[in-house]
């Protein structure tokens, strides 16, 4: 196995163990033993396993990025209290809407990491910090930021982008546990649409 694949193995087997039994339960030779190698091996690649956790963050944060990058929405920088300066629209931010909640629900690295982010919240003042500003006040006001925006060049009608983004956050939260309450894809998809729906909803009430 090369270096580069085993850090990588490290790191999405560190996610699952972090996601199914907690941070402090998790053992450096729990996580050498799923990944197949001996513990003196994973300190090659990770100097301590808080090391690992701050990877995991690093990498999940960089897929959250490339996302953006897609669907062409200004970048979301978690640590930042910045908003989003570039161009934004109606259509775009659909189209990332539902590609997050696709994200989150399908992907099996993602659906641990938020696993990990909840169980991580209630043991420690950063856990709840990482939960807010990756599942809950950050997101938010990432939305607020981009409908600010909008309203301010005419694409969207209203006047209140804050109560506009929680509008449009707050199935996005809850049809994620309900996705995670079935038990085949084809059942999460279904739960896809209806998010979709309500986007397509929000976006015929606001868009000019």
């Amino acid at each position: 196995m090369r270096r580069s694949d085993t850090r990588q193995r490290i790191i999405e087997e560190s996610l699952h163990l972090f996601a199914s039994n907690g941070y402090d339960a998790v053992s450096v030779s729990q996580i050498a033993q799923a990944v197949g190698i001996k513990a003196p091996s994973l300190y090659k690649h990770f100097a301590s396993k808080r090391a690992i956790f701050e990877a995991i963050v690093d990498y999940m944060h960089r897929i959250d990025v490339k996302h953006s990058q897609e669907a062409e929405v200004p970048e979301r920088d978690v640590d930042a209290d910045d908003g989003p300066h570039d161009a934004v629209n109606p259509k775009k931010l659909r189209v990332y809407m539902v590609e997050q909640f696709r994200y989150w629900t399908e992907d099996d690295l993602a659906r641990d990491y938020r696993r990990m982010l909840t169980v991580e919240q209630y043991t420690s003042a950063e856990g709840m910090a990482m939960y807010q500003k990756v599942l809950g006040s950050g997101p938010v006001a990432y939305i607020e930021d981009m409908i600010g925006v909008m309203l301010d060049e005419g694409t969207m009608r209203g006047d209140d982008p804050k109560r506009m983004a929680i509008e449009l956050y707050a199935p996005f939260f809850l049809l994620l546990s309900a996705a995670d309450a079935v038990a085949s894809n084809q059942a999460r998809r279904r739960v896809l649409d209806v998010f979709a729906n309500g986007v397509d909803a929000f976006m015929d009430r606001y868009r000019v």
